[in-house]
């Protein structure tokens, strides 16, 4: 399965799907799973993420045929609520890489990979499902592609995650931002209802494998 068929899965036994989506980037992902929300024909609500300033207007004009049916939030999410908080942006043709976490690893598999520091505003899952009157709803579906920021996701949405069904998220065995969780195990950890149902490999030029993504599902609920 790919996973928009887990997404598609997901949305299918939900009356109205709760979707979240941190690290909106170019808007591209956003545009599809929004695509795939309006073809069930359900009422939906969607919250997608991004800190990145001059990614905003990109992310609107992909979305441009879904205005006024999601929020989009010019916000990184993180283990608490901060403003002003230290971000590292990626620019040319990385700049979906930018992350809250300092930059370690990565320049050993992109060599040319630059960072700019800025900064920005930072929530935490929890207190932005209390803030939209969702602390008590089910999630059905969280896609997280946060570069390395995964455990401060988690840990700020402690509360959330206990109504999250389905967690896809970005993962790599390497740490490539300083802090980053790079072991399967370490994830399991700190959400012990959670079990992995697939992971998906890029294959490399010399034949090996590098783990890309993992997504995993609630096993409550």
């Amino acid at each position: 399965m790919t996973i928009f068929d887990y997404f598609k899965e997901a949305i299918s036994t939900s009356t109205k799907p709760i979707v979240y989506e941190f690290g909106a980037c170019d808007g591209y992902h956003t545009n599809e799973l929004l695509n795939i929300l309006r073809s069930v024909s359900k009422p939906f609500v969607y919250h997608a993420f991004e800190p990145v300033e001059s990614l905003i207007p990109t992310i609107q004009n992909c979305c441009r045929n879904h205005t006024g049916l999601y929020a989009l939030h010019q916000c990184a999410v993180g283990a608490k609520q901060e403003s002003g908080k230290k971000l590292y942006q990626s620019s040319g043709q990385y700049y979906g890489s930018s992350s809250l976490r300092k930059p370690k690893k990565v320049y050993e598999f992109w060599k040319d990979m630059t960072f700019e520091e800025t900064t920005c505003e930072v929530t935490t899952f929890d207190a932005h499902a209390q803030a939209v009157g969702l602390a008590d709803s089910i999630i059905d579906f969280v896609w997280s592609d946060i570069q390395g920021a995964e455990i401060d996701l988690i840990k700020g949405g402690k509360e959330a995650f206990k109504r999250v069904r389905y967690f896809f998220t970005e993962f790599n065995n390497h740490e490539l931002y300083e802090g980053q969780m790079s072991k399967q195990k370490e994830l399991l950890k700190l959400l012990p209802d959670f079990e992995i149902i697939e992971e998906f490999y890029e294959v490399q030029a010399d034949g090996s494998k590098e783990l890309q993504d993992i997504i995993l599902r609630n096993t409550k609920l």
